[in-house]
């Protein structure tokens, strides 16, 4: 994939210079069963929606003539971000002298997992930070800028200056530099300016009311475009008002507005005492609050979408009921029931794991619920595994599975032509085993589909040898018939085989020896005499009885 990178990087690296942006990186990766290449460009004002659309109508008919990737793939152009992952050297070498947060895959000898500090200098085998701090490179799982969000708010904030209401329409408070920021913040963020202002501007009326105990009829408006903030006393025009803080007479009113009668509303501006710094500190936690949640929500829709998918972590916490792993942008909860009992779990051990679930934890936080015990984990990692069964040519049926101790998997292919099983098992096992050595020696059974119900469950039962199976379709019950010397093999330990075969079929199983079988037979035949004479004896009876 690095090789693909790179020509990529070669191809469009002056095209996409000559259109006035800098290509800042060229990533392409799987993820879950789909391939994505993603170009990150840049320029000194940012990047938005309409220059990642500029930027992809430039390089789609490239790309296509080229045919350097020869999977389907999913074309993705945005921006590094702000706090941008520094994969190459590059990119360490544009942000010397600039904070940097370095993650370990494990802790060092000296008990830390976790870096920031000024990057000094690099080279093959280490990044060197200040104060001496020296880190071997082969350590490093991942190394990003640092940008402190919430100090450039609360400065932006702090510029907010209460201005006398001298002249009329006076803003009361004036603040560009807000604006430009919440402007920002969608750009990099994607939260709305609109919704931030309309967010900012309900917590400035509740603030308003909280701290000015104010009886009368207020609203708060925000000027979209310059950041002024005004707060509006609503009254009631009347003849003479006896109370000033909900009603106006009609003089002063048409002071306001020349066309106000009595009976109408009209808004009177006013400037309370310190709300400058109120506002400045009311937006400030707003914003704040606003980021996080719409961080949760970026975050929660992100791995809701990959719901059934396969993902990798670092283990983070490990105890007899809860396995806790770095997932990278938040954690994954394996409880006990999802995990392998014969698995033991360490921290700082890299896994991978099945998303079953995405649920908001505490305060709306996602959660997402790791399994390594469901059946489509398997499922999973075999489509990973064989390109056929990814690639739609072969149809995983059904799995059922004993976790951590054996596994059946039924697989067809519409084309006579292609052998499902061996496909699957591989060239002396090798495919079958990459997926065993991931369930750390889990026996897998790989088995051929078929509509017909009784070949399909003397598949089912593999190892043992069938003799024969009894259908009976409408209860979905099947009688099969083994050799006495198979008796236990088909079976299984505990009753593992028939039990993964029942589940594997959807049918319910029952397994009697050639010998059980017979003497199954006998018992009915001599019932059904013994039933026969004494119904000749009962007739023989009534006869006499007439007679």
């Amino acid at each position: 994939m690095a090789n693909i990178e790179e020509k990529v990087e070669n191809l469009l690296k002056e095209k996409i210079e000559n259109i006035g942006y800098d290509l800042y990186d060229v990533e392409y990766a799987k993820e879950g069963k789909n391939y994505f290449l993603r170009i990150y460009i840049d320029k000194p004002e940012g990047i938005d929606l309409k220059d990642c659309e500029k930027v992809n109508d430039e390089i789609s008919d490239i790309l296509d003539e080229v045919n350097y990737i020869k999977d389907q793939y999913f074309l993705e152009v945005s921006s590094p971000g702000i706090e941008r992952i520094l994969r190459k050297d590059k990119h360490l070498e544009q942000n010397k002298g600039k904070e940097i947060h370095v993650k370990l895959f494990k802790k060092d000898d000296s008990g830390n997992k976790e870096y920031q500090g000024i990057l000094q200098d690099f080279n093959e085998e280490y990044i060197f930070l200040e104060n001496d701090i020296k880190i071997e490179r082969k350590h490093i799982a991942q190394i990003k800028t640092v940008y402190h969000w919430d100090w450039k708010i609360i400065t932006i904030l702090a510029t907010s200056k209460l201005k006398s209401k001298s002249k009329a329409k006076e803003p009361a408070i004036d603040n560009k530099e807000l604006i430009l920021a919440l402007e920002e913040l969608e750009k990099e963020k994607g939260i709305k300016k609109e919704y931030l202002l309309e967010s900012i501007e309900t917590a400035l009326l509740t603030a308003y009311k909280r701290n000015f105990d104010a009886l009368e009829n207020v609203k708060v408006v925000m000027d979209s475009q310059t950041g002024a903030t005004h707060v509006y006393s609503i009254k009631e025009v009347v003849e003479n008002a006896k109370d000033n803080a909900l009603e106006i007479n009609l003089e002063e009113a048409r002071k306001i507005n020349k066309e106000a009668n009595i009976g109408d509303s009209v808004e009177v501006e006013i400037v309370p005492r310190n709300f400058g710094r109120i506002a400045a500190q009311t937006a400030k936690q707003v914003i704040i609050q606003k980021l996080r949640e719409a961080e949760r929500e970026i975050i929660y829709t992100e791995f809701n979408d990959r719901k059934g998918e396969i993902v990798s972590g670092i283990i983070q916490k490990a105890d007899k009921n809860i396995v806790v792993m770095d997932l990278g942008r938040l954690e994954g909860i394996m409880p006990t029931k999802e995990q392998v009992p014969t698995e033991k779990y360490k921290v700082n051990d890299k896994i991978k794991g099945y998303v079953l679930d995405v649920e908001r934890g505490a305060k709306g936080a996602p959660q997402v619920i790791v399994s390594r015990s469901h059946p489509d984990f398997v499922r999973k990692l075999l489509e990973f595994e064989i390109p056929e069964i990814y690639e739609g040519v072969i149809e995983i049926k059904s799995v059922s599975r004993d976790p951590g101790y054996r596994s059946k998997v039924a697989v067809y292919s519409p084309d006579p032509n292609i052998d499902p099983v061996g496909s699957c098992v591989g060239q002396k096992g090798v495919r079958i085993q990459n997926v065993i050595n991931e369930l750390n020696g889990e026996k897998i059974d790989v088995i051929e589909w078929n509509e017909d119900p009784s070949i399909y469950i003397s598949s089912a039962l593999l190892p043992a040898q069938i003799l024969a199976v009894d259908i009976k379709e409408e209860e979905k019950f099947a009688q099969v018939i083994v050799p006495d010397d198979q008796l236990s093999l088909a079976i299984g330990k505990s009753g593992q085989n028939a039990r993964l075969a029942a589940k594997l079929t959807n049918w319910k199983i029952d397994i009697k020896s050639e010998t059980q079988f017979r003497e199954m037979l006998m018992k009915a035949q001599e019932e059904a005499e013994t039933q026969n004479e004494e119904t000749i004896e009962e007739n023989q009876q009534e006869v006499e009885n007439e007679e």
